[in-house]
């Protein structure tokens, strides 16, 4: 698991090992921050939480091809 906020979003691949191709699906808006839900063309799901001023630059639409990227000690492992 990688914390929503810890997932940065770009227009371009960099082939690294720690990013996805999606698009966005909805946008969430959440006082001075918006949660973005992401969705593969394999249909996985992601949320990405950034602020209202990334938002705004409009660079964010829903439908907008987006890649997420994270680095690897951002990542969680959770126990069951």
């Amino acid at each position: 698991m990688v914390p929503a906020d810890r997932i940065e979003l770009d227009n371009h691949c960099r082939g690294s090992g720690n990013e996805i191709q999606a698009h966005i699906a909805t946008i969430e808006i959440n006082g001075s921050t918006a949660t973005l839900h992401l969705e593969s063309d394999a249909g996985e799901e992601l949320q990405v939480q950034t602020s209202m001023r990334e938002l705004d630059t409009g660079r964010y639409l829903v439908g907008s091809p987006v890649v997420a990227r994270w680095q690897a000690q951002d990542s969680l492992l959770l126990s069951a």
